[in-house]
């Protein structure tokens, strides 16, 4: 339509103006229909139980940074208070409570004393082994289990069973990601850093699956397995250890952050540094 001319301009502004007014119509009608069905509806209380692993917590390194106590279920208060908010519209009161143990029978059985056979929501920070014994338990009376804290790839896999659901990424979807910007940046060969834990060994052979996977070079693969203070020895140990063939990034597999932070800017080559 041309608006330049005139009587196009006049028809143009009425024609707006009529969907505007149609618009606040429509919403007048669907609210006088949903606003007695939400005045009408029974008030709703969900309690959500946290569920924690005190000995998963990782141990404090000797870093610049430290590890916050309530590193975890920070987040899940902060849900919980922003649910609420908008919650009192619907009239739904949501509520957190907590069950943490040092190992899985200590959890297992405050659970089931708090569950007492009836159905929940989970939200767990639990091992891969904790949280299996807790899905067996939890899953069999109608539970749904969140897991916000293990980013396992065998749970999206072949140990992936209806009611458990993810708000974590995995190790393969964080290395895929990585893998697939470092292609479209034509970064090929890469240099690999893992740590000694079971963690650190996993991420590195999801980034192992992923340079297979996305047809990256991995040049060079070492363990880091020194304990010194790298406050103080970072420039002169990082260097040596990152010396080899000629690589575009180094990636590094430190979930504990016992030497990661102290990579960039001290690696051989003048490289970028992730993981």
């Amino acid at each position: 339509m041309n608006i330049k001319k005139r009587i196009g301009y006049k028809f143009y502004t009425c024609l707006t103006r009529f969907s505007q007014h149609v618009r606040v119509l429509i919403a007048f009608v669907v609210g006088g229909i949903l606003m007695p069905a939400v005045a009408n509806a029974k008030a709703l209380n969900i309690d959500v139980i946290y569920v924690q692993q005190s000995s998963n917590q990782a141990a404090q390194p000797l870093l610049l940074k430290k590890t916050p106590g309530n590193l975890t279920i920070a987040g899940a208060e902060l849900a919980i208070k922003d649910s609420n908010t908008t919650g009192r519209f619907l009239k739904h009161q949501y509520s957190l409570s907590g069950v943490t143990g040092d190992n899985s029978e200590e959890i297992v059985a405050a659970l089931k004393q708090r569950l007492n056979g009836q159905p929940a929501i989970l939200l767990t920070d639990l091992p891969t082994t904790t949280l299996k014994v807790v899905a067996d338990l939890a899953l069999a009376n109608g539970s749904v289990i969140i897991n916000a804290g293990e980013a396992d790839n065998n749970l999206r896999v072949s140990q992936c069973r209806g009611g458990l659901l993810h708000t974590l990424a995995s190790r393969a979807m964080l290395t895929d990601a990585m893998a697939q910007f470092f292609m479209a940046r034509r970064w090929r060969e890469w240099f690999v850093i893992s740590g000694e834990s079971d963690a650190d060994k996993a991420y590195a052979e999801s980034i192992n699956r992923s340079a297979k996977r996305f047809g990256a070079k991995i040049t060079e693969q070492k363990t880091w397995s020194f304990d010194t203070d790298l406050r103080r020895s970072a420039q002169r140990e990082v260097p040596l250890f990152t010396q080899g063939e000629d690589y575009d990034v180094v990636l590094v597999a430190d979930e504990s952050d016992l030497f990661g932070n102290y990579i960039p800017n001290n690696t051989w080559l003048p490289r970028p540094v992730a993981g």
